[in-house]
Parts: structure tokens; sequence; C-alpha cells
């Protein structure tokens, strides 16, 4: 990810015209009305520094608590040389007036979860809430992990594994949103190998065991000419879901959102471009969307900007073009 490009003791300022040195993720928002033609909204939703901290934010999923939303997100600041990644929050009580909440609500620091905490999508059950999480621990890839909450601010960690990389297939398991019809769960989730990533499903009785079967053009997005399908964000329209991901198109870095319908989870429609990286504050990519359809008429997604206007635009471009090119000839024999 682009945070890994410069590591420790350099720090994150700007020059007198208020331009990064350094590249960073910003939480943006855009606007349908008919969740296919998409308007970028004008400024950043959540920005870096500030109350939080954070050196990048991304990851935004918004909740509705009646008279008031909380968007969770990830932030990532540099601690003792290293990348922290916990889960934040952010409370608007109209539009999109961000308010950032203290503390955090998952901190890295578990038995599963000791080098991070990230990716968050909270689901209502009975008595308040639960959220499925992506957390890595020592010596073990990400895994799908949970926490439960009665406010949405205080959460306590669930415990065991929700799910694990399937040995061979997967070896990164993040990005859970998950859906409950009343007879049975489904998580719709990204799974990675290598550079690679594919939109997974698994199925669960009760939200807390899971099971994932991968079988041959079956339970995942196939993203054709793309190389990855990831992060994805399904929305319930017209009597299908519409599933929004991240696609990566010509290059692996250069990711943009498309969308795909589905009646079953099994047989998509093909991939649909509806967000490119064209604007001020995404120079490389736009990734990890959440949409939401108020109406039939209003819909709103929040998204992720890649790195925006930085000084070292030349240098962060030269070094993953050749990392792109480099992981697309290794896909090209994968796939």
């Amino acid at each position: 990810m682009t945070r890994k490009l410069f590591r420790p003791a350099l720090e994150w300022v700007e020059n007198s015209l208020g331009v990064p040195v350094f590249p960073r993720d910003r939480i943006l928002s855009a606007v349908s009305g008919d969740g296919v033609h998409w308007e970028r909204r004008p400024g950043i939703v959540i920005d870096v520094k500030g109350e939080h901290g954070s050196e990048m934010v991304y990851w935004p999923h918004v909740v509705d608590f009646g008279n008031y939303r909380r968007m969770y997100f990830v932030g990532s600041h540099l601690v003792n040389g290293h990348w922290r990644e916990r889960i934040l929050s952010a409370r608007a009580e109209s539009g999109d007036n961000w308010e950032i909440e203290p503390g955090e609500r998952v901190s890295p620091g578990g038995e599963f979860d000791s080098h991070f905490a990230s990716s968050p999508r909270v689901v209502g059950i009975s008595g308040g809430y639960r959220m499925y999480y992506s957390g890595k621990s020592s010596g073990v890839q990400p895994r799908i992990l949970s926490a439960v909450s009665r406010d949405g601010l205080s959460w306590q960690k669930e415990p065991g594994v929700r799910l694990s990389p399937l040995t061979g297939i997967s070896e990164y398991l993040s990005a859970p949103s998950v859906i409950c019809d009343g007879s049975e769960w489904l998580m719709v989730f990204t799974s990675r190998f290598g550079y690679s990533a594919r939109i997974g499903i698994a199925r669960s009785e009760d939200g807390l065991a899971w099971s994932w079967t991968v079988e041959k053009g079956g339970d995942l997005i196939n993203p054709g000419p793309r190389l990855c399908a990831a992060n994805p964000s399904p929305v319930f329209h017209n009597g299908l879901y519409r599933v929004y991901y991240s696609g990566h198109d010509g290059s692996v870095y250069k990711a943009k959102i498309y969308f795909s319908d589905t009646r079953d989870f099994k047989t998509w429609s093909p991939g649909v471009e509806c967000l490119d990286f064209s604007g001020p504050f995404e120079r490389a990519e736009v990734e990890y969307c959440h949409v939401i359809r108020e109406s039939e008429l209003d819909w709103k997604m929040y998204y992720t900007g890649f790195w925006g206007k930085h000084l070292l635009s030349p240098i962060t471009s030269y070094i993953y073009s050749r990392k792109a090119k480099a992981a697309r000839a290794g896909l090209a024999a994968d796939y």
C-alpha cells in the first residue's frame, strides 16, 4: 500500500503552498441519481492529521443511528517506526458535517489483531451491533474477526476467528460486508493471494461460525480483463444486489470503482466502471467504497482517494509503475 513507500523518521509536512511532501490517502464522497453515474462532491470528508492524528485515512463505513450517522474508518500513523492501523469514528447530525469522536473504537493488541485492526463493517444485531473487521497478529496473515457493542461507541472483541484464509487459495482476508435476510447470513469479502484479489462469499447460520467453499467459476466476482476485484459494498436494488468494488484495470495500482449485479451471488453481470481516479485528491486510485441508497434517486458513496497532489509525485509514480509491471507479469502466469 502507498503508506509503505516511506518508512519512519520522515515527517509528513507541507510547504508554504500547502502541498504535502508525501502522498496521502483521504476519505472523499460522491453522489448519484441512479447508482450508475456519479458526481464527486467537492472537498475532503475526513482528512489526515486533525484530532485523530492519522497520516492516512481510509475504509469508510457509515451507519444510521436514527437522529445521527456514524462513520467508522481506519486511521494509520507511525508508532516506533511502524504503521499502526486502528478503527476510529466520526459523527454527523446532518449532511456531511462530520465531527471526529475521541478515542479508538477498536484498537490493535488482541490475540488475533496484535498488528492491526482494519476494514470495519457494522451490522445491527439483537441488543446492539456487531462489527466485522480484518485483524493481523504476529506470524499469521489477516483474518476476519468481530466485536460487539450496545451503543456503537464501546466495543468488545468476540473470541475466536470468524473466517480464515484457505491454504493455497488465499493469504489475506479483508473488507467483510455482511447481509442477513433472516434465515441466512452472507459475507462478501476480499480474498488476496499475492498481488491478485477476488471477492469471496461465505455463509453462516448465526453470524459467528462461517463456511467458505470455493469452486472454480462460482461464488467469486470474475473481473474479466481486470486483474483484481476487491473491497465489496453490496446494495439491495430492484430485487437484486448491486455490489460496488475496486477493480484494477491496466495497472495493479490504478484502481477504479465498478459495480456488478447479482441475484444469487453466483451469477454476476459484467462489471461497469462508475468512478475513476481523475479527481484532485485521487491521483493514483480510488478504493474502499461504501455505497448508501437513501432512495431511488438519492445515492451516496464514501470512498478513499489515494495520494492527491504531492511534491514527490514523480518518484511515487515511478516506483509503483515498476511494481505494477512486475505484478502484472506474475498475475498473467497465474490467471
